[in-house]
C-alpha cells in the first residue's frame, strides 16, 4: 500500500528532473505580499515581490503556507535564446522586420520589441524608444539577458524606452559620452543600468523600479567623471553603487523604499541634493575626499555610514533615523580626517555610533559652526545661534559649536529666481500705471 502512495511522489520527482534536463534552469521564490526590507528572513534564495506569470516555458509549483511567512511559488524555467537586433558599424540594421525606423543617425522604435536584445556597434547614434517597450523573458534568478548593449562606443543616446525583465536592461562597457535618459526600467536583476569601465557618461531622468535584491545603477572599475542625475529609484536593494572610480557626480536623485540608496567607494566624487526616504542605510561612504552635501535622508535605520578618508559632510539633513552617523574606522588603515558641519540631525535614537577608532581624528565643525543635534540641551546666551557649551558625542569626539536650530539651506532653484523677477516686474508695471493715472488726474484738473 505504501508503494502505491509513493507512485505520485515518484512521478512528480521524475517530471521535475525532466524539466531540468530540457535546458537552462532558474529558481525563484515569489511571495504573495511584498516583504519588508528590514525584516526579510535570511535564505539561500532571495524573495521577489511579483507573482510569476505562467508561460509555456515554465513550471510553477505552489509552496505551502505557514504561520511564519507568506505563501511562495517555486519556479523552474527553461531559457530560450533571444535574437539580437544589431546596429552595425556602418549604421545598418541586421533585421528588416524589427519595428525600428532609421532617420539618418537616429533609430526610432515604431512598436514593441519582445524577446529580442539590441546591440549598438556604431558611434554617434540616437536610439529612441518613442515610449515603446523592450521586454525580455527574465523572471528568475538564474536568467541572463541584456536589453541594450553598448560596448566600446562613443556619443550614443538611449532614450524614451520602457525596458523590463532583463538581467541587465542597459549595459555600457568601455564607452564614453553615452547618454541614458528618460527611460522607464522595471525589474532588472542584478542591475538596471550597468556602467563598466566607462567615462564621461550621463545617466539622467530615468525611472527605475527594482526588487528586494536588485541594484539600480551600478558603476564598476574605472568608471569615472560620470554624471548620474535626476533619476528616481524605488523598491530596490541598492539605488546607486559607485565602485573604484573617481570624480563622479551623483546629484538630484530620488530614492524611495531602497535598502541602501547610495554607495560610494570612489575618490573625489560629489554627492549632492539627493532625496532619500525609507530604507536601511541612506548613504554609505567608503571612498576618499568625497563631498557629501545638501542631501535629505528620512526614515532610515542608519542615516550616513562612513568608512572614508578626508571626506566633507555638510548641510545634510537626517530625520527619524535609529542612528544618524555610523563611523567604522580602523586604527591600522588610513581612515578618518572627515569634516562634519552644518548638518541637521533630528529625531534619532543614537546620534553617533563609533564601531571602531579611525587612524585619523574626525572633525565636527569648520571652526565656527558645527551641527544641529536635537538631543543637545545647551543654551545660547548671546543669541549667535551656536550653543554655549560643546556637545560631547563620544570619547574624544566633540562638536565644539553645536547649532541651536536646524540649518536651513538657501534655495538656488533658478525657477524661484525667475518667479521673483516676474513678481518684481509686475510690481514695477503696476506702480508705473498708478503714477500715470495720478498724473493724468491732476493734469485734468489743471
Amino acid at each position: 500500500m505504501s508503494a502505491q502512495k509513493n507512485k505520485p511522489v515518484l512521478a512528480a520527482t521524475l517530471a521535475i528532473i525532466a524539466v531540468f534536463l530540457l535546458g537552462g534552469v532558474s529558481f525563484s521564490f515569489f511571495p504573495l505580499q511584498q516583504p519588508s526590507f528590514l525584516n526579510e528572513s535570511p535564505s539561500a534564495a532571495h524573495i521577489l515581490w511579483t507573482k510569476p506569470t505562467a508561460s509555456n516555458n515554465s513550471l510553477i509549483i505552489t509552496g505551502p503556507s505557514n504561520s511564519s511567512g507568506p505563501n511562495y511559488y517555486f519556479v523552474i524555467t527553461r531559457n530560450f535564446p533571444m535574437d539580437t537586433i544589431c546596429i552595425d558599424s556602418n549604421g545598418d540594421l541586421n533585421s528588416t522586420s524589427a519595428p525600428i525606423r532609421r532617420q539618418g543617425n537616429k533609430y526610432i522604435l515604431t512598436g514593441n520589441i519582445v524577446n529580442q536584445t539590441v546591440l549598438v556597434q556604431k558611434d554617434n547614434v540616437i536610439l529612441d524608444g518613442a515610449g515603446y517597450t523592450l521586454q525580455g523573458w527574465s523572471q528568475t534568478i538564474g536568467d541572463k539577458a541584456i536589453g541594450i548593449s553598448v560596448p566600446n562606443r562613443a556619443n550614443v543616446t538611449i532614450t524614451n524606452f520602457a525596458i523590463s525583465q532583463f538581467t541587465q536592461p542597459v549595459w555600457l562597457q568601455n564607452s564614453s559620452q553615452i547618454t541614458v535618459k528618460h527611460n522607464n526600467i522595471t525589474y532588472g536583476y542584478p542591475y538596471s543600468i550597468l556602467v563598466d569601465s566607462s567615462i564621461n557618461n550621463t545617466i539622467t531622468g530615468n525611472r527605475i523600479t527594482g526588487s528586494s535584491f536588485s541594484h539600480g545603477i551600478l558603476q564598476l572599475v574605472n568608471s569615472s567623471y560620470n554624471t548620474i542625475s535626476d533619476n528616481t529609484v524605488t523598491y530596490s536593494y541598492t539605488g546607486i553603487a559607485d565602485y573604484d572610480g573617481k570624480e563622479n557626480l551623483i546629484v538630484h536623485n530620488s530614492f524611495r523604499n531602497v535598502n541602501e540608496s547610495i554607495i560610494s567607494v570612489s575618490k573625489g566624487s560629489i554627492i549632492f541634493e539627493n532625496s532619500i526616504m525609507n530604507g536601511d542605510t541612506g548613504l554609505m561612504i567608503e571612498g576618499q575626499k568625497t563631498v557629501v552635501s545638501s542631501n535629505t535622508i528620512v526614515n532610515c535605520s542608519y542615516g550616513i555610514y562612513s568608512n572614508s578618508l578626508s571626506g566633507v559632510f555638510s548641510e545634510n539633513s537626517v530625520y527619524n533615523a535609529s542612528t544618524c552617523l555610523s563611523l567604522n574606522g580602523a586604527p591600522y588603515l588610513p581612515l578618518g580626517n572627515n569634516t562634519f558641519y552644518r548638518n541637521s540631525f533630528k529625531g534619532y535614537n543614537q546620534a553617533v555610533d563609533y564601531q571602531s577608532q579611525s587612524k585619523y581624528v574626525d572633525h565636527w565643525d569648520n571652526g565656527e559652526e558645527g551641527n544641529y543635534w536635537s538631543s543637545y540641551t545647551g543654551s545660547d546666551g548671546n543669541g549667535d545661534g551656536v550653543g554655549d557649551i560643546p556637545y560631547n558625542l563620544a570619547a574624544n569626539y566633540t562638536d565644539n559649536y553645536p547649532l541651536m536650530q536646524l540649518y536651513m539651506v538657501a534655495s538656488t532653484d533658478a525657477s524661484l529666481g525667475n518667479l521673483f523677477f516676474a513678481g518684481a516686474a509686475v510690481t514695477a508695471l503696476v506702480g508705473a500705471a498708478v503714477i500715470v493715472c495720478v498724473y493724468a488726474k491732476f493734469r485734468g484738473r489743471g
